[in-house]
């Protein structure tokens, strides 16, 4: 028996909870690592903490630039996953 497909179109049907949350995801690391690299950008520029907290500055930027690349590489993971179910349950349009 083939399953009956969902109700409307079928792209957007699809894993509609996990593309909510995959796209919540991407959202917060594109925008939090930038916003974290810049933070610690400007405290380090402002020298905020002496000289004893400018490692930890460093630190952050280089997180945050981490955290931009992470979303970026998550970005196209989830959504290469979703093409592929959506190809292996409706084929290729």
């Amino acid at each position: 028996m083939e399953p009956r497909d969902p109700p409307g179109n079928p792209v957007f049907e699809l894993h509609a909870g996990f593309r909510r949350s995959a796209g919540l995801a991407q959202k917060v690391l594109l925008l939090g690592g930038p916003l974290l690299a810049l933070a610690c950008g400007v405290a380090w520029l402002c020298k905020l903490g002496g000289a004893e907290a400018a490692p930890l500055y460093g630190y952050g930027a280089a997180l945050g630039g981490v955290l931009l690349i992470a979303g970026v590489l998550w970005g196209f993971w989830w959504r290469r996953w979703l093409r592929r179910e959506f190809r292996k349950r409706y084929g290729s349009i």
